[in-house]
């Protein structure tokens, strides 16, 4: 609910007169249809850019929010970065959250572009055992991507060591002759207590025993 504070004078009376044209707009949502959250959005970001609370008096539109508006402000400005981001179609087909927390995610991957539909984006989502599995982000509940996120926020693993590297380099090299160097087919060293496991992902089946008979032959013979 807006707080009993009154609203400050304006300092531009034309800005106060489209602030409030916004915040009738934004009083008119009462459900919970995403479209309709998706049009908040797109509404707080216009307060935003105009810089309108500003304008109107305020100190900050976080101010203006809490006075002015019924939603809390976290979650006007989650609906305004999504807005931002995502066209409405994207937002009535997945959710205003599950986007939101797709944004996050797509920072801490250091994504250089958000595409306008993330349905095939394809997330590392820890199962039941710890094991990262491939999914794309259509197929994802909120509390997957979730777990996606914690993913990428775990502390960076301890070093490989030389030899690993090395053997991780070779694999790679075989696996790019034999799939080809377009090709987004991957092998992975990382440590496990003090044992190196390797993880071979987007591997063509048709290329697997290939891939699988050439990374055997590169492995150093058991002691």
């Amino acid at each position: 609910m807006p707080t009993t504070l009154t609203k400050p004078a304006p300092k531009d009376p034309q800005a106060r007169l489209a602030m409030d044209g916004k915040v009738a707009r934004i009083d008119k949502v009462t459900g919970d249809d995403e479209n309709e959250h998706h049009q908040v959005g797109t509404t707080v970001l216009e307060i935003l850019e105009e810089n309108l609370a500003e304008k109107c008096g305020y100190k900050s539109a976080y101010a203006f929010m809490k006075v002015e508006l019924k939603t809390p402000p976290s979650t006007l400005m989650m609906y305004s970065k999504v807005a931002k981001s995502f066209p409405e179609a994207t937002a009535a087909k997945y959710g205003m959250t599950r986007l939101h927390k797709f944004l996050t995610l797509a920072k801490l991957l250091n994504t250089e572009s958000v595409p306008a539909d993330p349905g095939e984006f394809e997330l590392l989502v820890p199962n039941k055992k710890a094991e990262l599995n491939a999914k794309k982000f259509k197929d994802c509940s909120v509390s997957e991507v979730q777990a996606a996120i914690d993913v990428q926020k775990q502390p960076v693993a301890e070093a490989l060591p030389p030899e690993a590297v090395r053997l991780q380099a070779s694999a790679q090299a075989e696996v790019d002759r034999i799939c080809g160097e377009s090709s987004s087919a991957t092998i992975k060293a990382s440590l496990h207590g003090a044992q190196v496991q390797f993880t071979l992902s987007r591997v063509p089946a048709e290329k697997l025993a290939e891939v699988s008979k050439a990374i055997a032959a590169l492995a150093p013979a058991p002691d």
